[in-house]
């Protein structure tokens, strides 16, 4: 098919406007400013015609080059070889130049770019204008050749290269110290400083330096081939910002590269995928089945991907944790192949794996043992595992079963009594673990642990003797060894050690006050057998252990004092007793207390009346000062201290007396700290008095919604009842008083309170021996109205069975004090 042809125009033709070259070679300045370099070849090729001479430069060197240039960065190298042509054209030089050198390097054909330049320096080639071209460096280096033109006609170019390869060499040798020193030489100015800075970073990298590393490496110019590679070391430094859940395999696989670890690869993505989708065991065998030297127990990254998988198992969800284990264990190579690495992490991930609280006791020790052997047959003996191991089980196994919650919410629990798993195998494995390691500390002390709650005594001071020689530098072995020899009057042995542990550690309180108990002891044993001058030796050491302002009765000089002069009179050394009687009053503000605990230790000593009777005197004085609050708290404590000393029938009397004082105290100012010590002191004893009654009555007129006073009001009360089951009314009072106690933030009061509730709330959902019912419901409120129509027994035999179940209440409630009633025959 023919074409058609345009009509001719019968217009006549436009003239075409000529530019002047003044316009021109302006256009053509504004278009090489503005890098439209294009343009600015196409300009001064016009200007070039009209005057060679005058826009050569400005063709050749400025626009050609520059349009050459701007080619190759953006790999349009076709074009590229065009422009360069052209350059040779104008210049008459068909050489191979400075911009076939970056056209090879954006193809990486390192090794033509470093010919192409080597020679250009050989022959004396101007090479100003690629000073600061970090292309060139790289791909001298990455041709990782030696160039000896370079020798002679560039040489500290050629001394750069050498340094740098040298130094990559010692790196990948981990030379890093090497690899730094090296470069140190190569000035900032170089065409390979940015090498420099990466040798640093990476020396910095690899001796965990990051803070290092991480500012070496941004300092690596954005257009360098090494900045692809920095970005994974930054990532390796940075990871703690890094998003795992969106890291593309791809990224992973580089970071491996970077990491030196190609190896891994084509292995850790997938793992890593497996893992995040909850896949655990896929995740395992995937590393196990790509990665030969999986598991691993060294350093390298075998043994962190190694730590990883046999770690995690322990933060996982308990199904999951359980078929991963299960897993491994299903997996393990058969004892004919030999000893292997990977049994004995997966026994050892058992072992940690098992609830202790619900394996079988022969169970859990099996479990262990298999561990110790798959490990022996692997490493060998172990003797030091072995007795870790070891005393791991008699720590398991000397551990206390919990106990029920008491039906009585008032009842304390029996602190002496201790309810070990299994205090047998306990001792047997602390025993064990001792023969194998004669320095297992923790082992000795948890053996002696084990006789302490057992309260094998012989066994606990036999081992105790033996442990103070063996261990002489440790503070609570001789504590401990110090109070057993004083528990067993042994007071001259058990002095010496607790002064040793009080040597070891002056500041430990405990340590302090069991010494002064065994100076005290020591020193009235010594007057007792007739040894004066050495119990007075004795009281200037517990003198000096103590202190002259406390109010301590073992630690304050007024109360050794008192004991000494005490012990001076029962020997009739009068002089000498009265001056340390005169002692013990310097100094004191209040005599009251003082002289009520120096009679009760006349007391106690026989100390004649002839001595006697002048502090008798002055307490009676004393006494008939106005009551005060305070010091009725010092003379209850006075009393106390005397009543767990020792207990003389005599003491009953005291009891009555400071109760006396005290009740006396009660319309006087009393701070809400003494009036809590007096009621506890008041409940201590089973609410025999009216002493508590008459200090909750005044601190509640004073705040009548104090939690603590109120809680302890409510004690009280239920103490008095307490035939009768706790009720709802009980628990909306005990939430009454918890609110007050939110509001007021007293957290130990809120705890006691949380829990006495739940235990109501337990007792209110136990069966009974009625039938499934709860207390509430058997008792109702029938009961706590005293209307028993609420109980409907069959017979005789039912109802002498609620008898006796509310006698043992009443046995439970009041303790040994009430004791049952012996029917009559």
């Amino acid at each position: 098919m023919q074409k058609k042809k345009k009509k001719k125009s019968n217009q006549p033709k436009r003239k075409v406007k000529r530019i002047s070259s003044e316009h021109l070679e302006k256009q053509a300045r504004e278009d090489l400013a503005e890098k439209r370099f294009k343009r600015a070849v196409d300009g001064f090729l016009e200007l070039y015609r009209l005057n060679e001479e005058k826009y050569f430069p400005e063709l050749l060197e400025e626009s050609n080059i520059g349009l050459a240039r701007d080619l190759i960065k953006k790999g349009q190298l076709t074009k590229a070889d065009v422009v360069i042509a052209n350059i040779k054209a104008l210049t008459g030089d068909e050489s191979e130049g400075f911009l076939d050198v970056l056209v090879a390097i954006k193809k990486r054909e390192y090794d033509t770019a470093c010919r192409i330049f080597s020679n250009l320096v050989s022959r004396g080639n101007n090479i100003s204008n690629i000073n600061k071209a970090h292309d060139v460096a790289d791909a001298f280096v990455l041709a990782f050749e030696d160039f000896p033109q370079l020798k002679i006609s560039c040489p500290g170019i050629y001394e750069d290269i050498t340094v740098i390869q040298h130094a990559l060499e010692d790196i990948s040798a981990e030379k890093f110290e090497d690899a730094w020193v090296g470069v140190k030489q190569i000035s900032v100015n170089s065409i390979f400083s940015h090498w420099k800075m990466f040798i640093k970073g990476l020396t910095a990298f690899y001796t965990k330096d990051d803070s290092k590393a991480r500012s070496a490496f941004k300092r690596i110019p954005s257009d360098s081939l090494l900045q692809s590679i920095v970005k994974r070391y930054m990532t390796l430094i940075d990871n703690s910002n890094i998003d795992m859940s969106i890291l593309k395999e791809d990224d992973l696989q580089k970071i491996c590269v970077a990491a030196g670890h190609p190896g891994l690869a084509p292995v850790l993505p997938r793992a890593n995928y497996l893992w995040k989708v909850g896949r655990f065991r896929d995740s395992y065998w995937h590393v196990r089945d790509g990665l030969n030297s999986f598991p691993s127990d060294n350093t390298g990254i075998a043994g962190t991907l190694t730590r990883f998988y046999f770690n995690n198992i322990l933060h996982l969800p308990e199904k999951p944790a359980k078929k991963y284990l299960d897993s491994l264990k299903n997996k393990i190579i058969k004892p004919s192949s030999g000893a292997n690495l990977e049994e004995v992490l997966i026994r050892r991930i058992e072992c940690l794996l098992f609830n202790t609280t619900q394996t079988d006791d022969s169970k859990y020790v099996k479990i262990w043992e298999t561990f110790l052997k798959a490990y022996t047959a692997f490493y060998g003996n172990n003797n030091g595992l072995d007795a870790l191991v070891y005393s791991h089980l008699g720590v398991i196994f000397s551990v206390e079963k919990l106990k029920e919650p008491s039906f009585f919410f008032w009842e304390s629990p029996h602190k002496d009594v201790h309810n070990l798993r299994n205090a047998q195998l306990a001792e047997q494995y602390f025993d064990k673990s001792i023969s194998l390691d004669k320095g297992n500390k923790n082992a000795y002390l948890g053996l002696l642990r084990v006789y302490e709650k057992t309260k094998n005594k012989s066994k606990q001071n036999k081992l105790l003797d033996k442990l103070a020689p063996a261990f002489p530098d440790d503070q609570t072995i001789m504590a401990r060894a110090g109070i057993g020899c004083i528990e067993r009057k042994a007071f001259i042995k058990g002095t010496k050690y607790l002064e040793q542990a009080n040597i070891l550690d002056p500041l430990d309180k405990t340590i302090k006050e069991r010494l002064a108990v065994a100076y005290l002891h020591t020193a009235r044993n010594y007057y007792k057998k007739g040894k004066i001058q050495q119990g007075r030796e004795i009281y200037q050491k517990a003198l000096k252990n103590g202190s002259a302002g406390s109010g301590d009765h073992n630690l304050g000089h007024a109360y050794i004092y008192a004991r000494w002069a005490a012990l001076e009179f029962k020997n009739n050394n009068k002089g000498i007793g009265e001056e340390k009687f005169r002692l013990s009053m310097e100094g004191v503000e209040n005599h009251l207390p003082l002289l009520y605990f120096t009679q009760l230790i006349y007391r106690e000593n026989d100390v004649q009346d002839v001595y006697a009777r002048n502090v008798k005197m002055l307490i009676d004085i004393e006494w008939m000062k106005p009551p005060a609050p305070a010091v009725a708290v010092s003379l209850i404590k006075t009393y106390s201290y005397m009543a767990i000393k020792s207990q003389p029938r005599w003491l009953y009397q005291e009891k009555k007396r400071v109760v006396r004082y005290a009740l006396d105290a009660v319309g006087k100012p009393c701070s809400r700290d003494d009036a809590l010590f007096i009621i506890d002191f008041d409940a201590a004893d089973g609410y025999e008095t009216e002493l508590g009654d008459q200090y909750i009555k005044k601190m509640l007129k004073e705040d009548k919604e104090d939690p603590q006073i109120l809680y302890l009001k409510f004690k009280r009360n239920r103490m008095r009842d307490f035939s009768t089951p706790p009720n709802k009314k009980d628990i909306k009072e005990l939430n009454r008083i918890l609110h007050i106690a939110e509001k007021r933030n007293e957290m130990e009061l809120i705890t006691d309170l949380k829990k006495t509730i739940e235990e109501f709330d337990h007792i209110s959902e136990m069966p009974n021996i009625f039938g499934s019912q709860s207390p509430f419901d058997i008792f109702g409120d029938n009961f706590e109205d005293g209307d028993n129509d609420g109980l409907d027994f069959d017979d005789d035999l039912e109802l002498e069975m609620y008898a006796n179940f509310l006698e043992e209440l009443l046995l439970q409630g009041n303790g040994s004090k009430r004791k049952k009633k012996k029917k009559r025959k």
